[in-house]
């Protein structure tokens, strides 16, 4: 039996199973073991707006927010203060 991972949940992976994108039932089957406890999620602060402004192209506002909620539902978010990204920004990866 596999240990518990924690994982940091892509928008790109809700963007997979809203729009049916080719591959989407893998992005699926990872936020699936989140959702069922099988693995810790964590998401961007980001994520929940861009989801938003996504499904608001093409649905109603109210559907945009139930779309988002159900998204989001079982996953911590991960805040994004300006220290966050100041660190990001001057990190030295050394490419």
């Amino acid at each position: 039996m596999r240990d518990e991972m924690k994982l940091f949940v892509d928008v790109n992976l809700f963007i997979d199973i809203l729009e049916k994108r080719r591959g989407w039932e893998e992005s699926f089957f990872i936020i699936r073991d989140v959702v069922e406890g099988k693995n810790e999620g964590y998401i961007s602060a980001l994520t929940p707006a861009i989801i938003y402004f996504l499904r608001r192209r093409s649905f109603s506002e109210q559907q945009a927010r139930e779309d988002v909620k159900d998204s989001i539902e079982g996953l911590n978010i991960v805040d994004l203060t300006k220290e966050m990204i100041e660190l990001a920004i001057n990190e030295d990866k050394g490419f």
